[in-house]
């Protein structure tokens, strides 16, 4: 990672690195994460990323609300040992028309933790690329009016 990392910041760009993790990990393993990530001064650490969604095996293993309380503890160690780091909460978007952010009742407390908090919603979506073609009528598409 040393050597990309020097040429990503060479280039004047902020380095994000992105990590799935069991929220059932001991405080022990994050405590190396986070000294592991220590040397590399300032950077931003996305913690399971589309955590509202049910595609990844964090969110098969615990409920919502234990994969929020977990983006937490993870935070705190990594805020202790590696101060640097800058943690990245991304969640689904706000339901409809009710300004009420997806699941909002399980990830409070980790929105107000966080160093910096994404949506993970686009106006356009295709998630079957590059495997098939976005045709009308298709399902692995999506477009959403602004």
């Amino acid at each position: 990672m040393s050597s990309r990392y020097t040429l990503v910041r060479r280039h004047g760009q902020d380095v994000t690195l992105t990590l799935t993790i069991d929220p059932r990990v001991s405080d022990e393993h994050l405590i190396a994460i986070a000294k592991d990530l220590r040397p590399f001064g300032r950077l931003m650490l996305r913690i399971n990323h589309e955590c509202t969604g049910d595609w990844f095996a964090y969110n098969k293993r615990c409920t919502y609300e234990e994969v929020g309380a977990f983006f937490c503890r993870a935070h705190k160690i990594i805020k202790e040992y590696a101060p640097n780091v800058q943690t990245v909460l991304c969640t689904g978007g706000v339901e409809g028309d009710t300004n009420i952010l997806e699941k909002e009742d399980c990830f409070a407390d980790a929105v107000r933790c966080t160093d910096q908090w994404s949506l993970d919603k686009y106006f356009a979506l295709h998630w079957g690329w590059p495997y098939d073609i976005a045709e009308r009528g298709g399902t692995s598409h999506n477009r959403l009016n602004v």
